[in-house]
């Protein structure tokens, strides 16, 4: 086994230098984990973010998959091998051209790039003249932005909803439609 991972940490969307303040999942925790490998009873019914990475990283351990793990690896090619045809030829080149490309072969290949990890914001009439940033969810961190910024989140969506988190209130002008999203922490959830 051999696993190319574009980032250079594991995780994904839970990856620390990916998450931003209230992030956490929009599942419980009973049906957001792998069933040879629970989470602690004292993760909340809805993980935080830290859980998650927690989590991740301690299946890795626990199964020696970090050890199988290729960082910082994009894969640009997949193809039948000219040596030999019953095997998948893979070619990655080194994100930010840091160190060399890998390339092998393999008998199965399972492709799991994430649906939407390129950002794609809608054209807005007049952006240009908005004097702050414009981020994508995705391209949100802890470091985005600061207790006292005035930030708008545009969209109803789940990452919306999360992006509002705790500490700010909505502030809708001509809404389609508006929603408060509960609490998602294990205070006064009933217990499995």
């Amino acid at each position: 086994v051999c696993v190319l991972e574009k980032d250079a940490a594991l995780g994904g969307t839970w990856a620390a230098s990916r998450t931003y303040p209230g992030l956490r999942t929009n599942n419980t925790k009973h049906t957001y984990e792998f069933s040879d490998h629970p989470y602690p009873p004292e993760t909340e019914l809805f993980p935080r973010a830290d859980q998650v990475r927690s989590y991740l990283e301690s299946y890795a351990d626990r199964f020696g998959i970090r050890d199988r793990i290729r960082f910082r690896q994009e894969v640009i090619a997949i193809g039948r091998s000219p040596r030999d045809r019953a095997k998948l030829a893979i070619e990655c080149r080194a994100v930010d051209g840091q160190g060399p490309g890998y390339a092998g072969e393999f008998d199965h290949v399972v492709v799991c790039n994430g649906v939407f990890h390129r950002p794609k914001l809608p054209a807005v009439p007049g952006v240009e003249r908005f004097r702050g940033r414009v981020l994508h969810s995705s391209e949100v961190t802890a470091s985005s932005y600061g207790p006292n910024d005035r930030v708008i989140v545009v969209g109803g969506g789940k990452s919306a909803a999360r992006m509002r988190g705790k500490s700010t209130s909505p502030r809708v002008r001509r809404p389609a439609r508006a929603a408060s999203m509960p609490s998602m922490s294990n205070e006064g959830s009933a217990s499995a």
